[in-house]
């Protein structure tokens, strides 16, 4: 309840009631005059006039000035605001109810947040607690009564994060017990609050016409609110009343990654990692960084409390959290991929992980195994192939071989190195065993021929590898003739799909005229030819082979057979090579960052592609191609996947939780947002000015009589005092 004046400025004809106080203390002048000679007489005298100058009176003057004050009041208006009581559930046969089903709703709800009747679970949630009041408000519904269930997560998202609200029920119906059902199963959700979407999807169901919507939500955030005053204020227009039922968390201290940076260094660099703290008082967390390859790194870290407000005097709002950040030292040799960083925090989990990605870092993924080193570098494959996989560019995203002899194979390690190159090795009898367990377990191996390639000794060693057994090495042409071009590879085939229809004309101008030939393709082992000549020849096979590839080139990766290394289509042909065999360099899969609930768009390098999605947990995450884009809206947190069926990655995607959802404070409360659009809904006006003139007319008529009772009274002192004055001096009585 509360008071306010519609016209403030009369209260400054409030001066008037001074009026009869002035008049009152007025000095009066007797009614008879006497002259008086002896001193004597002067206390006597003095006694008289102390009793002329006090105020008679005093019940009517406080009566008229009661009535000037009434009267300055009734001129300002004035307006008395009671409380209303809320609208009755299904008063108007028509309710929808909403239920924040948002990331902050996973929060422990507080000892008082419970449904009546129930008791209070320590695992609760704000969302079990939800669930259970709504299911209990729907089931105390009078007959009759049609109602709605809308969620504020989990819908279609999209780009703009802003349609996550989703409708439950697509009409309003009669079966609560149905809906209750439905409200006791909706389930949490690591997406943002859209209630907005669920105000408008409110709007949707009651179709214009009056109704009530109850929502249950912890109403945090500091744009929850403040978005969706526009919908509120359409929701009203038609008549309709929302109800809110906040729920509190058990407090709303609560830790997150803000972010991560990855900075380059000598060694192996360095992560700069940010925290936050919403709560009231200085903690210390413990920080650990999961690496792509698995290994953790481990850190404590001291957090201020959140600052008070500048101003607390003028603004509700919490003041900005407290921050503090952590620097880890990456170390020299790393596996590029998505990695993580998790706080240890007691308050909401659903948000203490945070995945970032993290390029290759330092550990070389190729074993080069020189067979010929050559007189020069044009006769030397190990002088092409180290320049087409080494780094380049600022990002420093390509592959630093490890280069060693035939006689090095020691050096192979499962742990370190993802792809083995042969590169014209005359002798692969000692390297069988360790290349057939390196390959079956998951490697790769790439063979390229030349002139120190002898059939016999790689069908012998290889042979359970090869995609077809090697024949005899043959000229194409003369040796001064321009050669045989290679044939454009088909961009439909999920290897060459990184080219694109304009990448594939650069094939056409390489040339051999020399290349190793082969027995037909053996199908055990799902051999296939990749890459053919314009005669028919083919130039790269492939085979798979336990959990790992095989290709061999016909040709060679220098100048002694044809002009491949010089040409344009080199570089990026041995990087593909090396990427589609698992080590893959920088920029062999495109990164990109997305927030759950948010539709994602992924460019793809082809339109004809039709790549799949796989989520952190494995499995197939449902998504479309439209446009040469791929869509898709994640729905956990983590790392995902995009990739073509037997292929490599096509692009990295690192989603994390929405940030404002981190915030478990309040910024204000729905039924305030509700009451700044209409004042009415919650409070009931009395006009008190019709009241106070009424009133001042009965004071008026009140103090006329008093007046006139008190002159009768004058009167009858001062006949009876002139009778006495009369008698003292001996004269007459007055009539």
């Amino acid at each position: 309840m509360n008071f306010s004046l519609l016209s403030g400025s009369s209260l400054a004809m409030s001066l008037l009631v001074l009026g009869p106080l002035l008049a009152h203390l007025a000095s009066r002048r007797p009614v008879q005059r006497r002259a008086f000679g002896a001193m004597m007489l002067l206390r006597r005298v003095s006694r008289k006039l102390r009793r002329r100058r006090r105020i008679r009176d005093p019940v009517l003057m406080i009566l008229r000035m009661a009535l000037v004050l009434l009267m300055v009041l009734a001129a300002a208006h004035p307006v008395l605001h009671l409380p209303r009581q809320p609208a009755e559930l299904g008063s108007s046969g028509r309710l929808v109810v909403i239920v924040d089903n948002s990331m902050s709703m996973s929060a422990p709800a507080s000892a008082g947040a419970a449904a009546t009747g129930q008791t209070q679970d320590q695992s609760a949630t704000l969302l079990s607690t939800a669930r259970s009041q709504a299911a209990e408000s729907i089931r105390r519904l009078p007959s009759g009564v049609q109602v709605g269930l809308v969620t504020t997560a989990g819908g279609p998202g999209s780009p703009s994060g802003n349609t996550g609200a989703l409708r439950l029920t697509p009409t309003l119906t009669d079966a609560t017990k149905r809906v209750a059902r439905m409200a006791e199963s909706i389930p949490p959700t690591f997406e943002a609050t859209d209630l907005t979407g669920a105000l408008r999807q409110s709007r949707a169901l009651l179709a214009g016409e009056p109704g009530e919507v109850l929502v249950f939500s912890d109403e945090a955030g500091p744009t929850l609110l403040s978005s969706s005053l526009e919908e509120m204020e359409r929701l009203l227009a038609s008549g309709s009343t929302v109800i809110p039922r906040k729920l509190t968390a058990q407090n709303n201290d609560n830790l997150c990654i803000a972010s991560t940076q990855y900075a380059e260094g000598i060694e192996g660099g360095s992560l700069k990692v940010q925290v936050l703290n919403f709560g009231s008082r200085q903690v210390e967390a413990t920080l650990s960084v999961r690496l792509p390859d698995g290994r953790e790194m481990n850190a404590f870290v001291d957090l201020p409390a959140a600052q008070e407000p500048a101003h607390p005097s003028e603004t509700d709002l919490p003041g900005p959290p407290g921050r503090a950040q952590e620097l880890f030292t990456i170390p020299p040799e790393v596996q590029g991929g998505i990695a993580s960083v998790h706080v240890l925090d007691s308050g909401l989990q659903q948000d203490d992980y945070r995945y970032f990605h993290l390029p290759r870092v330092g550990a070389s993924r190729v074993l080069l195994v020189e067979g010929d080193p050559g007189a020069s570098p044009t006769r030397s494959e190990t002088y092409f192939l180290e320049r087409a996989l080494a780094p380049w560019g600022g990002k420093r995203s390509g592959v630093t071989p490890d280069i060693i002899g035939p006689a090095g194979m020691e050096s192979l390690d499962p742990r370190r190195h993802r792809v083995v190159i042969l590169a014209n090795v005359s002798e692969p009898g000692p390297l069988a065993a360790d290349l057939n367990a390196f390959v079956r377990a998951g490697g790769g191996l790439v063979i390229t021929c030349g002139d120190n390639i002898l059939p016999q000794r790689y069908n012998s060693a290889l042979g359970s590898l090869l995609p077809a057994m090697f024949r005899e090495s043959r000229n194409l042409v003369g040796r001064n003739a321009l050669g045989v071009s290679v044939q454009p590879p088909d961009t439909g085939v999920p290897f060459f799909s990184p080219f694109g229809k304009k990448g594939t004309g650069s094939f056409a101008l390489v040339h051999f005229y020399r290349l190793m030939t082969f027995e037909p393709l053996l199908r055990d082992r799902d051999s296939r030819i990749l890459l053919a000549m314009e005669n028919g020849m083919p130039l790269l096979l492939e085979s798979r082979v336990g959990r790992g590839r095989v290709l061999v080139l016909a040709g060679t990766v220098d100048l002694a057979w044809g002009n491949l290394p010089v040409q344009a289509v080199f570089v990026p042909l041995v990087q593909r090579i090396i990427a589609f065999l698992g080590a893959q360099g920088g920029e062999s899969a495109s990164f990109h960052s997305g927030t759950t609930g948010q539709t994602l768009s992924i460019p793809l390098p082809h339109r004809r592609l039709s790549p799949s999605v796989q989520g952190p947990d494995g499995n197939t995450v449902p998504s479309t191609v439209s446009g040469g884009r791929l869509l898709f809206t994640p729905r956990t947190p983590g790392a995902f996947i995009v990739h073509l069926p037997g292929s490599s990655p096509l692009a990295m995607v690192a989603v994390n939780t929405p940030a404002p959802e981190s915030d478990l404070r309040p910024y204000g409360s729905l039924k305030e947002l509700e009451a700044s659009v209409d004042p009415t809904l919650f409070q009931s006006q009395v006009e008190l000015g019709p009241w106070l003139l009424i009133t001042a007319l009965v004071l008026l008529l009140l103090q006329a009589l008093v007046a006139s009772k008190a002159a009768d009274s004058g009167n009858g002192r001062r006949h009876a005092q002139s009778v006495s004055t009369a008698a003292a001096h001996g004269t007459p009585i007055p009539e």
